[in-house]
């Protein structure tokens, strides 16, 4: 470098970490400004090409995880590569009404506002004529009403000056005659924030939203007999609102806390169609006879909460996930948390965790039981019914010669463990979301969440319908290609262990390696070992033993600071690398 320098030193230790601090100073408030001033900055310093480079990795990883805030959407990081009608809503049922607003019989105790500050996102409004003027209030004006179009700002203004990456819905009941009225006390504020669907399009992600600048859903339905307006059909809805019946159903309003708590009967579809709809509001709440806050502290707690949530999901919805997730006195209880807690399962993520960093909990990726593979013997088998050294098809290869491998070992093997599955119509492809899949046009194989209808998986079926379900059984056979066919479709064996994306990332830099490829390197010691072992054990969890150790150092190297990932990864990725080499020669010496 000297020699390189015509004779300069480069700078001493001390005065480079000076210099390092003041540009962090410098920059700290604008992050957007390093990616064009940096290389001059740290040219300076190194006064040499090649010292500017090593400097830039190594300053970039430092200064990406001081800087480069990760976007929390609704909370989460996992929820912003959800679709809107894919996470689940924590949401007030008559929001407007509110003990501390002096409404007579109400439904909750604290305000609207409130309710947005301390994380609810769904709400439901009922509008009223009140002779001159038109209200949100419950049946009777007399029982207490609420602004519309103060409410309208407020909402605007909240997710405007204080959650900017936050999406909220609002479902409305409207009283006859009253939409275009209500809707004409909306600000044009309020409105450009209000999103607008296309009919026959999938919903966008809540990251499309938000770059859209469009995060309001609006639905509005007539509440007698759950009749919908179908203000759209008569081509007279306000642009952005959505009639409710056409895009969603709900289970009964009406319920005693003994019929709420028979699950068999308040799981029922009270109004929609289950078959074709994108939003289920759940309606977790009962009266005696009028609202009642000493039922909500009774059925709002988590564990009923969950308990009811989840066998609507598996026993009555087919599978579906509640998307509006609707109480009573919401500040009594834990709807916030356990739709936090759901948001996270459908993403992977461990339930425990704070969700900030996108670690998934561990299940390494997995395939349902009824899930089929082909064998080399043209037997088609059921994940459950697979056993190791079965061979099985992992591609049809490139000139269209099937390619069939021994499976040496299942990283995840449990019958009777639960978790939710993303699946792929019609194929009936039913994998974890984080697991990935090869689509047509990809280079590498994506998260099986990040599919979206219209994509073609690399077998042939153009995906129509992405549902979610809660299964029993969960399976993740390994092959020595990190490959399989499940259900005609190729997909990886491996998973995507941060953010739900197939590239590997250390801090907010995306690097250029695919979790695909990183895995497969990454087990070359595993595949050596398999060599000479023909059983293997399972822990409670299903994990393999062999790898629930490594599996949770990984976990614990992805949360360390980004200087050290990248230098622990590049170790070992070099060790790996040579010994991949090594064992190909052995293979090809056999």
């Amino acid at each position: 470098h000297r020699t390189a320098n015509k004779g300069k030193a480069f700078p001493t230790a001390p005065n480079f970490t000076k210099r390092i601090v003041e540009i962090v100073q410098k920059y700290l408030a604008d992050p957007f400004l390093i990616s064009s001033l940096l290389s001059k900055e740290l040219c300076t310093m190194a006064q040499t090409r090649n010292g500017c480079l090593f400097f830039s990795m190594i300053f970039l990883s430092f200064l990406s995880s001081l800087c480069m805030a990760q976007r929390i959407c609704n909370g989460l990081a996992s929820n912003c590569n959800m679709r809107a009608n894919e996470i689940t809503y924590p949401s007030s049922h008559n929001a407007m009404s509110s003990r501390s607003e002096g409404f007579i019989a109400p439904n909750n105790n604290r305000p609207l506002e409130e309710a947005m500050e301390d994380g609810i996102r769904g709400f439901l409004l009922d509008s009223c004529d009140c002779g001159s003027t038109v209200e949100f209030c419950h049946s009777k004006c007399f029982l207490g009403t609420k602004d519309p179009r103060s409410t309208f700002d407020t909402i605007a203004n909240f997710l405007t000056t204080e959650k900017p990456n936050d999406i909220i819905v609002l479902e409305i009941q409207v009283d006859d005659g009253t939409l275009h009225d209500l809707w004409s006390l909306t600000s044009k504020e309020f409105r450009d924030l209000v999103y607008s669907k296309t009919r026959g399009k999938p919903w966008p992600t809540l990251n499309e939203m938000i770059d859209e600048g469009r995060r309001i859903i609006v639905f509005q339905h007539k509440g007698t007999g759950g009749d919908s307006l179908n203000c759209s059909n008569d081509g007279e809805c306000p642009e952005g609102v959505h009639d409710f019946y056409d895009y969603a159903f709900q289970t009964d309003w009406d319920y005693d806390e003994d019929e709420l708590l028979d699950f068999d009967l308040s799981c029922q579809v009270k109004a929609g169609d289950i078959g074709r709809s994108d939003f289920i509001a759940n309606n977790h709440f009962a009266r005696n006879p009028l609202a009642s806050s000493n039922i909500a502290k009774s059925v709002n707690v988590a564990s009923v909460l969950r308990d009811r949530m989840e066998y609507c999901s598996k026993n009555v919805w087919g599978g579906e996930n509640t998307t509006l997730l609707v109480v009573d006195f919401w500040s009594i209880g834990d709807v916030v948390k356990v739709a936090n807690d759901q948001n996270k399962k459908l993403a992977g993520i461990d339930p425990g965790s704070d969700g900030s960093g996108g670690i998934p909990a561990i299940d390494i990726g997995c395939f349902s039981r009824d899930s089929t593979i082909e064998k080399e013997n043209g037997e088609v088998s059921t994940m459950e019914d697979l056993k190791l050294g079965d061979r099985i098809l992992v591609s049809h290869g490139t000139n269209g010669t099937p390619k069939y491998e021994p499976v040496y070992s299942f990283a995840h093997y449990h019958e009777t463990k639960e978790a939710n599955f993303v699946v792929l119509l019609p194929s009936k492809l039913e994998l974890t979301p984080h697991h990935l899949i090869f689509i047509e046009g990809q280079n590498q194989p994506i998260p099986a969440a990040l599919v979206r209808v219209g994509d073609v998986l690399e077998g042939g079926s153009k995906v129509q319908k992405v549902r979610h379900v809660i299964r029993q059984g969960m399976y993740a056979p390994f092959t020595q290609s990190g490959t399989i066919i499940v259900n005609g479709v190729k997909v990886s064996n491996y998973v995507a262990l941060q953010d739900l994306s197939p590239w590997f990332q250390v801090g907010s830099i995306i690097t250029p390696f695919s979790y695909h490829w990183l895995s497969h390197l990454f087990l070359v010691p595993y595949r050596l070992f398999r060599q000479t072992r023909k059983k293997e054990k399972y822990d409670a969890d299903g994990i393999v033993t062999y790898l629930h150790g490594p599996y949770l150092a990984l976990l614990w190297i992805l949360q360390r600071p980004s200087i050290v990932i990248t230098l622990i990864l590049l170790f070992f990725a070099l060790l790996f690398t040579i010994m991949k080499i090594l064992f190909q020669n052995f293979q090809l010496r056999k």
